[in-house]
């Protein structure tokens, strides 16, 4: 009987009992373990990447806000552009009339080389009046500066 109680104690010990649960258990820790250090490991990766996108918006809203000043420079560019054409224009209307008024007061048969009796005056109508503004004055009317051009004023 001896013999038996002790043969039956060593089949129903704890440890032989448990010995697959304790295995079992420790695949488990194990694999546990594994995901825990993986998933830290992707945790760690995206805040790099993170940190990385945050730098790379921090850039692009820079370089956004520099091409916005750009293109409100280049508008003001365009408006300078068409107010020296307007000018142009208007000096150049008034250069064409002042060549039609000599042309029209000299006649086609050289009149000037025959003697007159009377003293002949052409008129010459006045040109018309044509704002022709400073380049300094005409720049900070756009928003430009002229300590940035070199050029003197017109």
């Amino acid at each position: 009987m001896d013999q038996v109680s002790v043969e039956l104690s060593e089949h129903l010990s704890i440890s032989n009992a448990t010995g697959n649960l304790e295995k079992e258990w420790d695949d488990s820790m194990v694999q546990t373990s594994k995901r825990i250090t993986d998933t830290a490991d992707k945790t760690i990766k995206l805040q790099e990447e993170h940190v990385h996108i945050e730098e790379v918006l921090s850039k692009l809203r820079e370089k956004s806000e520099a091409l916005e000043q750009t293109f409100a420079e280049i508008d003001q560019v365009e408006k300078l552009v068409q107010q020296v054409k307007a000018t142009y224009d208007k000096v150049a209307e008034s250069v064409s009339d002042m060549e039609k008024s000599v042309h029209s007061s000299t006649s086609s048969n050289f009149s000037f080389l025959q003697k007159q009796s009377n003293a002949f005056q052409p008129y010459f109508p006045p040109p018309l009046p044509v704002n022709i503004y400073s380049t300094p004055e005409l720049l900070s009317q756009h928003g430009l500066s002229s300590s940035d051009n070199n050029s003197s004023e017109t």
